[in-house]
């Protein structure tokens, strides 16, 4: 959502908003706007909810059904936890059955989404689905090659992609994933 600015008459876009506070001029960091007596964010960064536990390297998907998952990171956990942005609230779902971090994750549109490598103890080839739905993780088809610290996208056309990563050695492995 971009902001646009009317004038004389023609609106444009405008990139970066500043506002003069007592004759200097700052950057804006977030826009505000009055929707029916409730002032929502429209514009910018705003701070929400925290997730349950600090993590770092895991990944996240939105599988299509307004909410996003955080799933693995921090060393190795196995943890699955679901954001609502329509409620700004966090829920532990089922784990994965495989405990990693620098993981990726992606969702082609079929309503879940897939979690890929990683590293626990080892580089991992793992390919795990989770179905919002049920709450159950199936374990899929492993990649070709076993790797941490890459990235997954779903363009989609239905299908994953597992890209890049490391595996002692930096990677420019493509590697496409038809569920």
């Amino acid at each position: 959502m971009g902001i646009a600015i009317n004038f004389s008459g023609v609106w444009k876009d405008v990139a970066d908003v500043k506002v003069n506070v007592s004759g200097i001029w700052k950057q804006v960091q977030a826009v505000y706007a009055n929707v029916g007596g409730v002032w929502k964010g429209v514009w910018g960064w705003f701070a929400k909810n925290s997730m349950p536990a600090a993590r770092y390297g895991l990944a996240a998907a939105a599988p299509g059904n307004g909410k996003f998952y955080a799933v693995g990171g921090s060393g190795g956990t196995s943890a699955n936890t679901e954001y609502d942005p329509s409620t700004n609230t966090w829920t532990t779902k089922a784990s994965m059955s495989k405990a990693r971090y620098g993981l990726a994750a992606a969702a082609p549109g079929n309503g879940k989404f897939y979690a890929v490598g990683g590293y626990s103890g080892g580089y991992l080839a793992t390919n795990e689905e989770y179905d919002p739905a049920t709450n159950t993780w199936v374990t899929k088809v492993p990649m070709p090659t076993a790797r941490n610290w890459l990235a997954a996208a779903a363009p989609g056309n239905g299908r994953l992609y597992a890209v890049g990563g490391y595996s002692g050695t930096y990677l420019a492995t493509n590697e496409e994933y038809i569920p």
